[in-house]
């Protein structure tokens, strides 16, 4: 079988690759090496229970018309939680007001000496970049003790790009919408409507091993079960170090090392069932104190009653660490009862908990550690440059942080693109559209 179109990854950006190619009358098969489509945006399930990873938000309009089962939610409810008090985020001005007031004086201090000192200087990290703006209070108290964890790096280290692709804002009339959408069953079953409506064929549970090519060409993909997918076109959401391993012949040296030191944080989310009814008010609650090992909490009952059955609640914990280090390594009983030592400070009794899910994921977040822009365009560059059928698009594919929409948006695009016979080199072309997507948390 000759595939018209073969999308490596079904999270959201290749199922909608697959559902615009439906409507250019392109052939496609998705594969993916997980047993179901969603990627991040996945819905796990047990005893009544669903949870996303996170909460999820549907803000595509053109998708929102598409997709059934969804409800409609005002504005994100986000908090900080910091010494044992309920703070404003993003952390700005107003958190500063809210902090103990023998901290209030001497934040306040360092916010107005970085205003009046503040010049044009270049800002060649994420600290460079906070501390310019907010001051030394504020990144030593919030900001580097949480982005140590979320990142595990310190933000001396972080690229200033994470500042200008992930902007903390949750004000209406800035990018983000004053109401959104969820599915009231999860994230999860929205993306199964969308693999259905695309009609695409679907490989699940099958990993891509080998990505021949020849002549300026992909020529065809092996997967983990010995299957040979000969392809026209191939598009790519997976990991861009993972395509890079993949493929036959490999790269030169110096673009395989390129890719070797490009990293990914990985996820490890534990959801608690708990025997009451809510826990907060909120949908996501930060914890950005070193003392806590997860970065935020969510309480996915708080976007949809139908996350949890009557009478109770989850609260799932997000803690990002590496690939296979001691965190990721440890057992889900040990994980469970971890968190729910928690309990007195997130808002819970430990006795309350019934159950608890545990979902690892290995490439959750692109690492903007310094210099990675240079590396990643030179990739993306060569390949684009020397294999005219094959389109990176997405986070992972990317390597660069984006929310629900963007994904869909940019899968919509490739489509597009592939459907008027654009190629590759086109493609990465017009990949600048791109750069003024942010990532809204």
């Amino acid at each position: 079988m000759t595939c018209s179109v073969l999308v490596l990854g079904a999270g959201p950006c290749g199922l909608s690759v697959a559902l615009e190619a439906r409507r250019t009358a392109l052939a496609a098969t998705l594969v993916e090496r997980e047993a179901q489509v969603g990627g991040l945006a996945r819905t796990f399930s047990r005893d009544g229970f669903q949870m996303d990873l996170s909460i999820h938000r549907v803000q595509d309009r053109d998708l929102g018309q598409a997709l059934q089962d969804l409800r409609r939610v005002a504005p994100k409810s986000i908090h900080l939680h910091l010494q044992g008090r309920r703070l404003t985020y993003p952390p700005g001005p107003r958190t500063l007001l809210e902090l103990p007031m023998t901290q209030l004086a001497r934040a306040a201090a360092s916010l107005l000496r970085s205003r009046l000192t503040a010049r044009a200087i270049s800002d060649p990290s994420y600290r460079d970049w906070f501390v310019a703006r907010y001051g030394a209070v504020l990144h030593g108290q919030v900001v580097q003790p949480l982005m140590l964890k979320q990142w595990g790096i310190s933000t001396d280290q972080i690229d200033v790009a994470l500042a200008h692709h992930r902007r903390l804002s949750l004000r209406p009339g800035r990018g983000v919408p004053s109401h959104f959408l969820h599915g009231s069953q999860g994230a999860g079953v929205l993306m199964q409507q969308v693999a259905w409506r695309s009609g695409a064929g679907l490989l699940l549970g099958r990993a891509v091993v080998r990505v021949r090519h020849a002549a300026g060409r992909v020529q065809d993909v092996e997967l983990s079960d010995g299957t040979r997918l000969p392809v026209e076109t191939l598009v790519s959401t997976i990991p861009l170090p993972l395509l890079v391993r993949c493929l036959d012949p490999p790269l030169p040296q110096t673009f395989e090392s390129l890719a070797r030191v490009l990293r990914y944080r990985a996820l490890v989310v534990v959801g608690l069932m708990l025997r009451r009814e809510r826990v907060g008010v909120d949908h996501v609650t930060y914890f950005p104190e070193a003392r806590y090992p997860f970065t935020r909490t969510f309480e996915p009952k708080n976007a949809s009653r139908s996350m949890a059955p009557s009478g109770r609640t989850l609260i799932g914990f997000e803690l990002p660490c590496f690939e296979g280090d001691a965190l990721w390594r440890t057992g889900d009983e040990e994980l469970r009862r971890r968190m729910a030592g928690f309990g007195s400070d997130v808002g819970f009794d430990p006795g309350e908990v019934e159950g608890a899910m545990v979902v690892r994921v290995p490439q959750a977040y692109p690492l903007y550690d310094l210099g990675f822009e240079a590396r990643v365009g030179a990739l993306l560059q060569t390949l684009h440059g020397q294999l005219s059928n094959l389109f990176l698009v997405g986070r992972n594919a990317l390597f660069r942080l984006d929310n629900m929409h963007h994904a869909f948006a940019m899968g919509r695009d490739v489509a597009r693109h592939v459907a008027a016979g654009g190629d590759a080199a086109s493609w990465h072309a017009g990949l600048k559209r791109y750069e003024q997507l942010s990532y809204i948390d």
